[in-house]
């Protein structure tokens, strides 16, 4: 059996997902290793619904199918969640390996955090002239961010360097929250710090922007340090000074240690420091790798702008496929012509899995949607293999990946929740392709394709909706047959389009016999049961093709194209035989009958339909006549 690792991770956290994939990449690709990566975007400022759509993904590997689990638990942005994995991991005996924080019961690489971020502030305090400090922290419950949080403090107070509870700004990661507490710190009526530490380097550069876009310049007024040393870091102006996390080192380590588990089966612990990297944001010298970083970076900003175009192009083509399908039952077939002809940034590999409650909801509520987890068979809607396009209806969700058992070679498999909120449509598998993680398009598509989605569930249920509505306008809510409106809409279209085919109808008028007397007698809800009995027996009797109206409050007509002129008469007989019989079933206290009128239309003919209709009433009226006379005799 091929070996294959999982990996779970947040891919907000790219700069450095990025490089741990690398690592894992390095180690796995020696060895034929296949590497699933189920990949979230959460954050603390989502809800707590579509965060759970997005953790839903969590929940679909069976975790003991695969010789181990590299777990990212600070990226996922919820201790909740990534409690529960880590319960689960344990529980069931999984190999697991946690990369960047000590979890209990886990291996864990890391690099050690608090160590790295006295680095920091050492050089702070003993190359420069630092008495007051800020810092711009994680999320509060975020091991990372107060590890390093604690290493600044304890350095600051070595040296006699304040840090207040009321200068440590808690921002969750978050850009928004890191302009807000720059603002802050810019207007406190005390000054501006010495200098702004910063958790990450993201926080960095954005506290940096904020301050130049009010006016104060950096490192002149107010230093600033970062943590991570993400790619931008050396481009921006001023480059950050940073700590660099070994993080290939850490993925390869990660990777490396779930297999001396399995030979060993003890927990395996490795821990590194980052390396501090120069920047201008402290005041240094010069950084002589900012230039060069900052005329590639201009160059990719210019491809960048060209593919979000092209990109943006591709998420409004995959929208409009999705919506040329009519009902769920061609949106497979739809997807697969759209996807064979388009998927350059799909790839070989890729595919859309569907719950099939997505299917079974799409006409009513949610419920089912919004339960966690997935069933045991789910239906590939669209997958790509080959250059070709192919769908799966009854596809086992163990297995996973379509076709895996005909890969060769070790890929790396990112598997991302299709939902919208906390409905789960299911999830998107795109193969060899951290290239849309690193740069955070995928993040986009997904959120787009489940937009898609959910408008087309949407779209399909205002459909039904619509349907329904008119089939309303045009039925009599007593029978279920055609109304009035029907007679228009249904039978006036039938008729004009069989005489451009000069084809002929059969008209037949029905009355109900002494309906006045039954109501006048017996009430009306007696006189509402004959109707209804009518009616059922008029769509028992009667072809399944031909159309059957009430016409009036006694009166009914149907109308249907001519096959064998001689039938029509037994329709007649059979209809009013069994409408007395059917009466004498249901023991109503009164005798059921109903009178017939029919005719032939000709195409040849210059009669109207009214014409027709008007005609089949009179006959219908000879009939009953000459029935009543016969009763009398």
């Amino acid at each position: 059996m091929k070996k294959k690792i999982a990996v779970i991770a947040n891919g907000w956290y790219n700069r450095g997902l990025s490089d741990i994939m690398k690592g894992i990449t390095a180690y796995t690709g020696q060895r034929g290793i296949d590497v699933f990566l189920f990949l979230t975007y959460s954050t603390f400022r989502d809800s707590v619904e579509y965060n759970d759509g997005e953790f839903n993904i969590h929940r679909l590997p069976k975790y003991d199918d695969y010789d181990g689990v590299i777990f990212i638990p600070d990226s996922l942005s919820s201790p909740r969640e990534a409690e529960r994995l880590r319960s689960e991991f344990v529980d069931n005996g999984v190999k697991a390996v946690s990369v960047g924080t000590q979890v209990e019961g886990l291996s864990y690489v890391s690099c050690n955090n608090y160590e790295s971020m006295c680095v920091m502030c050492r050089h702070l305090a003993k190359d420069h002239d630092i008495k007051r400090a800020a810092f711009i922290a994680g999320h509060k419950d975020n091991a990372e961010s107060n590890e390093r949080l604690n290493g600044c403090r304890d350095t600051f107070d070595k040296y006699g360097i304040r840090l207040d509870d009321r200068d440590v700004f808690y921002c969750n990661w978050e850009y928004e929250a890191v302009v807000k507490a720059a603002k802050k710190i810019a207007t406190d009526k005390r000054g501006l710090p010495d200098v702004i530490v910063c958790a990450n380097d993201v926080g960095a550069m954005a506290v940096c922007a904020t301050l130049e876009n009010m006016g104060y310049s950096i490192p002149k007024d107010v230093k600033v340090t970062g943590y991570d040393n993400v790619y931008l870091t050396r481009a921006f102006s001023p480059s950050i000074t940073t700590m660099a996390q070994p993080y290939e080192e850490m993925g390869y380590d990660s990777a490396l240690a779930i297999y001396e588990m399995a030979q060993s089966d003890q927990c395996v612990v490795k821990n590194s420091i980052s390396k501090l990297i120069i920047g201008e944001s402290c005041g240094c010298a010069h950084d002589e790798a900012a230039l060069s970083a900052r005329k590639k970076l201009a160059a990719e900003n210019f491809l960048t702008s060209e593919n979000n175009i092209i990109f943006e192009r591709t998420s409004i083509d995959i929208e409009n496929a999705i919506f040329k399908s009519k009902s769920y039952e061609d949106l497979s077939a739809v997807l697969q012509e759209y996807f064979k002809a388009n998927h350059e940034y799909e790839r070989d590999g890729f595919a859309i899995v569907l719950k099939h409650a997505y299917a079974q909801n799409i006409y009513s509520d949610d419920t089912d949607l919004k339960e966690m987890g997935y069933g045991r068979s789910m239906k590939v809607v669209v997958a790509l293999s080959k250059n070709k396009a192919y769908g799966i209806d009854d596809f086992e969700t163990k297995d996973l990946i379509p076709q895996y058992k005909n890969t060769k070679g070790s890929h790396v498999y990112v598997i991302s929740s299709l939902h919208s909120r906390n409905n789960i449509f299911g999830y998107v598998i795109m193969k060899d392709a951290m290239d849309h993680v690193e740069d955070r398009s995928l993040y986009a598509y997904m959120s787009r394709l489940g937009e898609s989605f959910e408008k087309y569930r949407k779209i399909m249920r205002l459909d039904q909706v619509n349907a329904r509505l008119r089939e309303l306008s045009v039925k009599d809510s007593l029978t279920g047959l055609y109304n009035r409106y029907g007679y228009d809409s249904v039978i006036r279209k039938r008729y004009i389009n069989d005489l451009s085919k000069s084809e002929r109808d059969v008209i037949i008028f029905i009355d109900i016999n002494r309906l006045k007397y039954i109501n006048d007698t017996f009430g009306h809800l007696q006189g509402d049961m004959a109707i209804r009995t009518i009616g059922t027996v008029i769509n028992e009797c009667i072809p399944k093709e031909w159309v059957a109206i009430r016409y009036g409050g006694d009166e009914f007509l149907i109308f249907g194209a001519l096959k064998e002129e001689p039938s029509v008469d037994y329709l007649c007989e059979r209809l009013t035989s069994t409408i007395e019989k059917r009466g004498e079933e249901l023991r109503l206290p009164y005798r059921l009958s109903a009178s017939c009128g029919h005719l032939v239309t000709d195409p040849s003919s210059d009669m109207t339909l009214e014409q027709y209709v008007e005609t089949a009433d009179k006959y219908m009226y000879e009939n009953k006549r000459r029935s009543y006379l016969k009763e009398q005799q």
